[in-house]
């Protein structure tokens, strides 16, 4: 008999706060560099998929006041001269 794995699904909110981002060994060097920087004008976040690139590019966003590009707002982002996230 196979057994099959049950997920639990919670449906916490995503809230993308510095107090829940965990910083281990193998992103303590990026979440340095992004968080303690803020003379970064662009960054590129390469990772496997839920490794926390969202989270982070979110939380440099807050960090520099940048907008975040959704299709429909590229002249916004022209006209205020500000740091993108996409």
């Amino acid at each position: 008999m196979i057994m099959k794995q049950k997920i639990f699904n919670f449906n916490f909110q995503q809230n993308y706060r510095y107090e829940d981002f965990f910083v281990s060994s193998s992103n303590f060097e990026a979440f340095d560099h992004i968080i303690n920087n803020n003379l970064i004008k662009y960054i590129i976040l390469k990772g496997s998929p839920k490794s926390g690139k969202t989270h982070l590019g979110l939380l440099w966003q807050k960090n520099n006041d940048a907008i975040r590009y959704n299709h429909s707002n590229y002249e916004d982002i022209l006209n205020q001269k500000k740091n993108i996230f996409i």
